[in-house]
């Protein structure tokens, strides 16, 4: 007997009725994504909130199980291209058109944009990329590093999209050097040579290329009153990242307690700095009679706060 069932089990066996491969847990997900901001600080990052109701778009690739993005993303295959994600709840955001995740046989990757309108494509060598020219517009562009060889169980079906700030921001603030009963009203603050246009890619690394003409930025125009303190002049401005070597110069009105007066355009010295993505820079200027000056350039993270430390007469640069 015994010898007639081993021969009925190997016979199933060879028949394949019977196996002892296990098949892959591979259940149907649908393709969700959690962005947040990676904010720069001197040392490190942190983690913020992504910006309220700003939509983003999605690339996504595929690749084999034994393949990985660093060494074979140009074999990847598209599965999804240029689909806008909408929040649908706290902290998930899906797509205008719901997407599965792909079979588990299948690797991930995706890399994120925003605002949709402001890149011109996006693709694995080069990333997302945009020509931009901030005089005529002035929105944050954002982007994500690829979020690499994900598998949709180890995710929990939801992609992790830290976004990076594309742009550095400028912002100015001004206090007067006269007396209480004399008064200074600014009308404009121009920045006498930046680039204002360029193209930006994300990959390999994060990179701009300027174009070479330096022109004159017209900060703010208007006919805004100062104070014994410091107090913020028009909007910051979004700029492309850059070395500037340049002088500031500041048109304002002086007027006398008998209600006299004149208006003066003046130049700052050189002001020479780094200008960096992701970062806030706010510049203090000291208007008088017959000068303007620089008092404090203070670097902020762009979602925090900091403290003015005391005045001082040089450009200083502060970092958290």
């Amino acid at each position: 007997m015994k010898i007639r069932f081993s021969y009925i089990l190997l016979m199933l066996l060879a028949t394949g009725c019977i196996t002892n491969h296990k098949e892959e847990y591979d259940p149907e997900m649908k393709l969700l994504f959690h962005p947040v901001m990676q904010v720069q600080t001197k040392t490190q990052y942190s983690i913020e909130h992504y910006p309220e109701g700003q939509p983003f778009a999605v690339n996504v690739w595929t690749l084999e199980k034994e393949q990985c993005w660093r060494h074979n993303a140009e074999d990847a295959d598209i599965y999804i291209s240029g689909e806008y994600a909408y929040m649908s709840d706290a902290d998930r955001w899906a797509l205008m058109d719901d997407h599965l995740w792909p079979e588990r046989e299948k690797k991930v990757t995706v890399i994120g944009y925003s605002p949709v309108r402001s890149f011109s494509s996006c693709t694995s060598f080069h990333g997302a990329s945009c020509t931009y020219d901030m005089r005529e517009s002035q929105e944050d562009l954002l982007y994500t590093d690829p979020q690499t060889d994900l598998d949709k169980v180890e995710c929990g079906g939801t992609v992790i999209m830290p976004f990076y700030h594309a742009l550095s921001q400028v912002d100015f603030e001004v206090k007067n050097r006269v007396r209480d009963d004399e008064e200074i009203f600014i009308k404009s603050i121009w920045i006498d040579g930046v680039r204002c246009c360029g193209t930006f890619n994300s990959l390999p690394v994060p990179t701009w290329e300027l174009e070479e003409d330096e022109m004159e930025l017209l900060f703010f125009e208007g006919h805004q009153p100062t104070s014994n303190n410091p107090i913020e002049i028009g909007t910051a401005w979004n700029i492309i990242p850059q070395v500037l070597s340049t002088k500031v110069t500041v048109e304002y009105e002086y007027r006398t307690a008998a209600n006299t007066g004149f208006t003066l355009m003046l130049k700052t010295c050189d002001l020479q700095t780094n200008l960096k993505p992701g970062r806030h820079y706010t510049y203090t200027l000291a208007v008088g009679i017959d000068e303007v000056q620089f008092l404090l350039e203070i670097i902020e993270d762009k979602f925090k706060s900091q403290a003015v430390p005391e005045e001082q007469t040089d450009t200083e640069e502060t970092e958290e």
